[in-house]
């Protein structure tokens, strides 16, 4: 898995407000950070809800950045040294593979998986259903988070190459926004667009 967001749905009404929708990919570990912008409806998937099996599949996560410890909330440009990042990395790995191993020990023991799974969160992907409708008239859906985690480098590399997945997937969708059709189930002044 990679970040990403795909678009599924668009539309835009007569006055100019868009709306997209589509399906986002994240690391879990960065679930928190995407949800602090209220702007958004969104749905992720639940590892309450996933049987181990289904939640050891989305394994696979590994850090983009390993910066150096520092002050403040987000480590910076400055990575570790090659051989602190080689170390850094199999550790990460070893602890992978570790929880992995006991997350399974735990449900044949038939721990409940909203317990067992959380074994895994550190190494876990994250899908789920993200709708944002633009602010005013012309402007873009997800406008919130673009501004405050595109724009900037200071923010967690994560939520950052995610945000720029949004934008890249809007501005491939941007001339379609003109191109909507009505279908016969939406009132008269309502457009829509499914995205292929």
């Amino acid at each position: 898995m990679k970040i990403s967001f795909e678009p599924l749905a668009a539309s835009i009404s007569p006055q100019g407000y868009k709306i997209l929708t589509g399906v986002a990919t994240i690391p879990l570990i960065v679930l928190a950070e995407v949800n602090t912008h209220r702007s958004e409806s969104r749905n992720w998937t639940s590892l309450r809800a996933l049987p181990t099996k289904e939640a050891i599949k989305m394994m696979g996560f590994q850090p983009l950045h390993l910066g150096k410890a520092q002050k403040g909330m987000q480590a910076q440009e400055e990575e570790l040294a090659d051989s602190a990042m080689e170390e850094a990395l199999a550790i990460w790995a070893a602890n992978a593979a570790r929880a992995q191993q006991d997350s399974e020990r735990l449900a044949k023991l038939g721990l409940a998986k909203q317990i067992a799974n959380r074994l895994l969160v550190s190494h876990l992907w994250c899908r789920g259903v993200m709708t944002s409708t633009s602010q005013e008239p012309g402007g873009w859906p997800f406008a919130n988070l673009l501004h405050l985690r595109a724009k900037s480098s200071k923010v967690e590399p994560h939520a950052h190459e995610f945000s720029w997945a949004i934008a890249d997937a809007i501005n491939k969708i941007d001339e379609e926004f003109e191109d909507y059709r009505r279908p016969d189930h939406l009132p008269d002044g309502m457009y829509w667009n499914e995205m292929s």
